[in-house]
């Protein structure tokens, strides 16, 4: 038993140096790493002040930043604002904004519109499957043709069906949105008298070469764009089984603000007023044609990729003489 006991002795005497001799190696190695560390510190802030006497930094962020080739390339799309945010985008599709040159963009969409009461027996249904193209060219200008596909009914008149009038147009930018000042786009656009009339009460063309011009006005708020913009509508007259006749003409202005809700989703809110002249026939105006058209405009946008857009519209008259509602749903998609 002595004998165990003083083994375990032994054991124990001779262990302790063994450990305190670990500890202090393992304390010498800390105090060591403290001394480098703080010649880092030391020459970190000499060339800190050296380069800040120079008013140059690069070299110091050059310290800390990391590799480039660590770091991912970057997004094409983040430095074209037409691509990477829904309300660019809108803004292209309401005549405020124009293409980058090269670029095209396809639009094909759908309208329903709403005219009429039942109290009254009186009822028109529009169904309209439109199509347009637009093109950005050279000197900050857009050029577009676009044509609709109309299926109506009338509960007087009857139904009719096929293409309507071909319309082209082309925009210009004036002037860019600067601290004091708005941007500023003008367009022109033309209506050509090709609708399938096929001699149904119920017409798809105005039969009318038609002129149309805009000046657009927008600012940016971020994350608001406010825009404003006056229209006039001139139709050429024509002789048609004999009688000259001249539509109106029309003179209208348009007031509104887009919002961005996200980079992703944009919905904006309206008014759209137009004021059309009476129809003159062998020049002889024509009592009751005059008219006053008031809309109220609601639309939001989505961007679901670079290359889609998905935007959803609402219209709803807000005077006698507008259609009660106008719903409708496009996408427009660039290449």
């Amino acid at each position: 038993m002595k004998f165990i006991l003083i083994a375990f002795a032994c054991i124990l005497i001779a262990a302790v140096p063994a450990h305190a001799q670990t500890v202090e190696e393992l304390r010498q190695q800390l105090e060591a790493q403290k001394q480098i560390n703080e010649l880092l510190k030391q020459r970190i802030r000499t060339l800190e002040k050296q380069l800040s006497d120079k008013g140059d930094d690069s070299a110091v962020k050059s310290l800390s930043a990391p590799r480039a080739e660590s770091q991912p390339a970057p997004d094409k799309a983040a430095g074209d604002p037409e691509e990477s945010r829904a309300l660019e985008r809108a803004l292209v599709r309401k005549g405020l904004s124009i293409l980058r040159s090269g670029t095209w963009e396809l639009t094909p969409g759908f309208v329903w519109g709403h005219s009429g009461s039942e109290a009254i027996h009186s009822r028109s249904e529009d169904y309209v499957a439109t199509l347009d193209a637009r093109v950005g060219l050279p000197w900050d200008t857009m050029l577009g043709i676009g044509i609709p596909y109309y299926i109506e009914s009338d509960r007087d008149l009857g139904e009719n069906s096929g293409f309507g009038d071909l319309s082209l147009g082309v925009w210009k930018q004036f002037l860019a949105q600067g601290d004091s000042h708005p941007s500023l786009v003008g367009s022109l656009s033309y209506l050509a008298p090709t609708g399938e009339d096929t001699d149904s009460p119920v017409p798809l063309g105005s039969d009318f070469h038609r002129l149309r011009v805009n000046v657009n006005a927008s600012k940016s708020i971020d994350p608001l764009v406010l825009y404003g913009d006056l229209f006039y509508s001139y139709a050429f007259s024509e002789k048609i089984d004999g009688i000259r006749m001249q539509p109106g003409s029309y003179i209208g202005a348009r007031v509104g603000a887009s919002l961005a809700v996200t980079p992703e989703i944009t919905s904006s809110i309206g008014l759209n007023f137009s004021f059309l002249n009476e129809l003159e026939v062998d020049g002889m105006e024509i009592n009751g044609t005059k008219q006053t058209v008031g809309v109220l405009e609601l639309g939001i946008g989505f961007l679901i990729s670079k290359r889609y857009f998905l935007s959803l519209s609402a219209e709803i008259g807000i005077t006698d003489d507008a259609p009660d509602v106008v719903l409708g749903i496009s996408l427009p998609t660039r290449f």
